[in-house]
């Protein structure tokens, strides 16, 4: 059993922490650069070495500040993924490191998942779908098939990207958005159909 230290002790840090107790890792204690009573900071976690950290951060720009912090530590950072999270055909789907998928996800197969990136509750992931590094994807979100994510993505509760879609770079999805067509990198979509902000 390996003990987990989590780094980000706010809400999504203590969704994480409940995962743990239904997962083969253990917990060591939470790490967070703001909040008092815990293990330590990012400074105090950058000076240490061979832990296993989870980000957990649903902001992905915090989660990428975060791993710059501690990534000369020589840290392990392992995927938790929730045993009611399904993921169909294990052998066509490729997992980055530092994953956390959450409770009731389906992801089908021929799926490629980037490291850091979140999926959050019940998210449904089509066939032939790429998801990139430090990607945040909030609840009941769908991604149809052949959809590509960029990295530093995030995608609002229960929006639907239609099959075949490109999210760019950066891009925001607002919640309960449908894109229906390629999202530039940068940007910001909302609506039904998607339009830029």
């Amino acid at each position: 059993m390996q003990n987990v230290v989590i780094y980000g002790a706010g809400g999504f840090g203590r969704e994480v922490h409940s995962m743990l107790k239904a997962s083969s890792l253990g917990f060591h204690g939470f790490v967070d650069d703001k909040l008092d009573n815990v293990l330590g900071n990012g400074h105090w976690l950058g000076r240490q070495s061979e832990l296993h950290v989870i980000l957990a951060n649903g902001n992905s720009h915090e989660r990428r500040r975060m791993y710059h912090n501690i990534q000369k530590a020589a840290h392990h950072f392992p995927n938790v993924i929730h045993p009611n999270a399904t993921l169909q055909d294990t052998s066509t789907i490729k997992l980055g490191k530092g994953i956390i998928i959450t409770s009731g996800c389906t992801l089908t197969t021929s799926i490629v998942v980037g490291d850091f990136s979140i999926l959050n509750l019940h998210t449904t992931v089509g066939h032939d779908v790429c998801i990139g590094q430090f990607v945040s994807i909030m609840p009941a979100v769908n991604l149809g098939g052949g959809v590509v994510v960029e990295d530093d993505v995030y995608i609002g509760t229960n929006a639907t990207v239609l099959p075949f879609i490109r999210v760019g770079k950066g891009a925001v999805i607002g919640a309960g958005a449908v894109v229906t067509k390629d999202v530039p990198p940068g940007v910001t979509v909302k609506g039904i159909p998607a339009k830029q902000q």
